[in-house]
């Protein structure tokens, strides 16, 4: 019996490491891309109210 629950459990772990990869892949680059995106906004934006001679 423990035997069965191991091959099952191993069995599920790879099917779930599979599927994290994948998720990862998409969904992980997207939100960096997004995060990314917005932090050059807010500095585009930071910079116009900035001072010139601020050095």
């Amino acid at each position: 019996m423990r035997e069965l629950a191991k091959k099952r459990l191993n069995e599920n772990l790879r099917q779930s490491v599979k599927y994290l990869t994948l998720v990862f892949n998409d969904f992980f680059i997207l939100a960096l891309i997004f995060l990314v995106g917005a932090l050059m906004f807010w500095y585009a934006e930071a910079m116009k109210t900035m001072p010139t001679n601020l050095w």
